[in-house]
């Protein structure tokens, strides 16, 4: 398995974005994708106890029309080895979220702003690592809480990607 990293550096969510698919992930044919790490930090100023906020984070699977109003960054080999361009494709900071198709809500959680969020999937076991191929479609981390008032997130996901 290659494993790269998909990067947000000091992006903005604000009041007037509802949900927004802050990593999205098309696999490559015969290339499957797992979802390895997640990394999430408040970078902003709005750290302080009046402006603290719960947010919904979740991997979902199986959307069919990705997002856009985001970026499409180049995902990064994690191995100095790795000589070989990742096979699917990134999308960050959606807000316009991905829609249709048949979906599954794979991984539900909560993040509290003024601490960073850490997920580490292969601290779990193997079969418990949110995964999709092509015929998924996509698989995406997505803020389902509108928040408040604006913050500047910066992040990384950690994809690993099987085939050759």
């Amino acid at each position: 398995m290659r494993v790269y990293s998909v990067v947000i550096e000091d992006d903005t969510i604000t009041a007037a974005d509802t949900d927004v698919d802050i990593f999205e992930i098309t696999p490559a044919d015969d290339k499957p994708v797992k979802l390895l790490g997640l990394f999430i930090a408040n970078v902003g100023a709005d750290v302080g106890d009046a402006e603290e906020e719960n947010l919904d984070i979740q991997v979902i699977r199986g959307h069919t029309t990705g997002g856009s109003g985001g970026t499409t960054p180049t995902p990064r080999p994690l191995g100095s080895s790795i000589e070989v361009a990742a096979g699917f494709t990134s999308d960050i900071m959606n807000d316009v979220i991905a829609s249709m198709g048949t979906t599954h809500t794979l991984f539900s959680d909560g993040w509290n702003i003024r601490v960073p969020y850490q997920m580490i999937w292969p601290a779990m076991p193997e079969d418990m690592r949110p995964a999709a191929s092509q015929t998924n479609t996509t698989i995406l981390v997505r803020i389902q809480t509108t928040v408040a008032d604006t913050i500047n997130i910066s992040g990384t996901l950690i994809v690993g990607e099987e085939g050759g």
